[in-house]
């Protein structure tokens, strides 16, 4: 979506970059000349000495849909169960905890 918008203005970009997760952004983003798109909370959240500047897009965003899966195989071996229900009863928690409106 930023691609396809930068694209648009007739920029591309010169560097990409993949993180294992979004915490890794901050330290990538603190320590470089790099900017990043990520989710606002978990930005806020990793921005604990306020080096980074953050700002909300300036045009409509997609909505992300999460969803979970894994091997069918998987689905009644306990150990798989018991990782399977946490991570369903967790979930409405972690979107509760980053005031997301579809709860």
């Amino acid at each position: 979506m930023v691609d396809d918008r930068f694209a648009d203005a007739g920029i591309s970009r010169k560097t990409v970059c993949s993180v294992a997760d979004e915490h890794s952004l901050y330290t990538l983003v603190t320590t470089s000349d790099l900017a990043a798109v990520g989710g606002r909370k978990f930005a806020e959240l990793d921005n604990r000495d306020n080096h980074l500047v953050l700002f909300d897009a300036l045009f409509a965003l997609p909505t992300i849909n999460v969803h979970l899966s894994w091997p069918a195989r998987s689905e009644e071996e306990d150990g798989n169960r018991w990782i399977h229900d946490h991570i369903i009863n967790i979930l409405p928690d972690a979107y509760s905890l980053l005031n997301d409106p579809r709860q």
